[in-house]
């Protein structure tokens, strides 16, 4: 048996505006009538009668093979943990078992186009087989469905934006799902990273706050959120959300590697970010890659530079699409600063190589890193003309009009190469455009990174990227040597 005992309190006075008590016998059989029935009732309580489509839509159980909801649910829980191609793998092996038990599960469907589509984004299989197969799961749950219901919509709006990247349509298509599902978490999360896409910054950060109110144990709206306000470098903003998000979830990685980023972005302090890093899970998700490769760096310990790039996880990560060349082209630049042009020459031809006659017809925003990646690689073997070329179409292929995060990328690595083949003039009005914007160069990361060292006798470099509160750290260091 099971018993329920829901209550409605006004917070504000703390009066009992209502109370029941459902006493009922439960098996396999009746679980989701019991469901439907007590929904039924705390929302006629709560606000009133439902309308016919809401009392039909409560009265159709997802699926009636218990078992197959239950492996729904375990996968639906996975997408929760940390952002790497591990937890898609699982969750996509459990929805498998859910379909395997019932053929007719539309929402598994709908979750398995959600997996493909995850799949293809992070870079694990970013082909042609694996966006049939998210179509093909999306429109078996629309013939199962209907093409209005709002999950469809939802996840219609999800195949737009990881497979189309038509981020006007995705959102059209989110915002008509919203209509239906107004308490439903997930789609306020897919409507925050549309939003952000097309730089609506500050709706993203309010569709991801309305879905913490939704879903306050939600530990993936607190990345995206802290994650939202380090792209910003909307610093106090961000530390105001992050403490309280680490303190609620102490165990996630991306939160963890989110607040290694916003010491060392926000205050230089590389000495708190390498303690608060050793503290982390290894993990190959790409937060926690991000701040493994870059940290090294901005410590200016080209040794551990190297470490990084050979950890297995981190290995691991950049066999994903996107990625192509980038350890090797790292591992160069290290070679160079401990000036062994030897192993630097052979790696920065490996890159060249691999990445000369690149695929073309793929993903723009995965084409653009690429070519970002090749013309930093031809740019410090000297072929200068020919880097500016590449990394100028990268600049063609995405820009921040077609996309307000990825398309920055290629503008930053046109920055770097220009300054590298000393067209110094377009290279200082690029970084001035480009500093403390969504996405862009971060002062403490360019005053701290060995690999600019070169531009620091330009005395326009050193004001760009000199940190807002570099003074008064200075001040504090002459008062305070430790």
């Amino acid at each position: 048996r099971i018993r329920i005992n829901a209550q409605l309190i006004d917070v504000d006075t703390d009066a009992h505006l209502w109370a029941d008590t459902f006493d009922r016998e439960m098996t396999v059989e009746n679980l989701f009538d019991i469901q439907s029935e007590i929904t039924r009732q705390i929302t006629a309580a709560v606000r009133g009668q439902l309308t016919p489509e809401e009392d039909f839509s409560l009265a159709a159980a997802p699926t009636q093979n218990i078992a197959a909801y239950e492996a729904f649910l375990r996968a639906r829980e996975m997408l929760n943990r940390d952002y790497s191609m591990d937890v898609y793998i699982s969750a996509e092996a459990m929805v498998a078992q859910a379909l395997t038990l019932d053929p007719d599960f539309a929402l598994a469907y709908l979750l398995l186009a959600e997996i493909h589509g995850q799949a293809a984004w992070i870079g694990y299989d970013d082909s042609l087989q694996r966006r049939k197969a998210a179509l093909a799961a999306l429109n078996r749950a629309e013939s199962l469905l209907g093409p209005d219901s709002p999950e469809v919509l939802a996840a219609r709006g999800e195949y737009l934006y990881r497979f189309a990247q038509d981020y006007p349509a995705a959102l059209n298509a989110q915002l008509k799902a919203h209509v239906g599902m107004p308490g439903n978490a997930t789609l306020l999360e897919q409507i925050g990273l549309t939003q952000r896409r097309l730089g609506l910054w500050e709706d993203a950060l309010d569709s991801f706050a309305q879905g913490a109110e939704l879903d306050p144990v939600n530990a993936s709206i607190a990345v995206l959120t802290t994650d939202t306000l380090l792209e910003m470098q909307e610093w106090s903003r961000l530390q105001q959300v992050l403490l309280p998000a680490r303190k609620k979830f102490p165990d996630d990685v991306d939160l963890a590697s989110t607040e290694v980023l916003f010491i060392v972005r926000a205050t230089g302090d590389v000495k708190t970010a390498r303690m608060r890093y050793d503290g982390i899970r290894p993990n190959s998700g790409e937060s926690y890659i991000r701040i493994t490769t870059a940290l090294p760096w901005l410590e200016g310990d080209v040794n551990s530079v190297i470490n990084a790039w050979n950890r297995p996880e981190v290995i691991k990560f950049t066999a994903n699409a996107g990625w192509a060349g980038v350890r090797d082209l790292n591992l160069a630049m290290a070679h160079l600063h401990l000036e062994e042009p030897d192993q630097a020459d052979q790696l920065l031809d490996q890159v060249v190589r691999s990445l000369i006659d690149l695929d073309r017809d793929r993903r723009s925003s995965t084409v653009a890193v690429e070519l970002g990646t090749l013309a930093l690689a031809l740019a410090l073997q000297g072929r200068k003309a020919q880097a500016v070329q590449i990394a100028e179409e990268a600049t063609r292929t995405i820009s921040p009009d077609d996309d307000s995060i990825e398309g920055i990328v290629p503008l930053k690595r046109l920055c770097q190469v220009l300054a590298i083949n000393d067209e110094r003039d377009r290279a200082i009005d690029l970084l001035d455009q480009l500093i403390d914007v969504p996405g862009g160069f971060v002062r403490w990361e360019l005053y701290l990174d060995p690999r600019w060292d070169f531009f620091r006798d330009d005395s326009r470099f050193n004001d760009i990227i000199r940190p807002h509160d570099f003074n008064k750290l200075a001040r504090a260091k002459e008062t305070d040597p430790t």
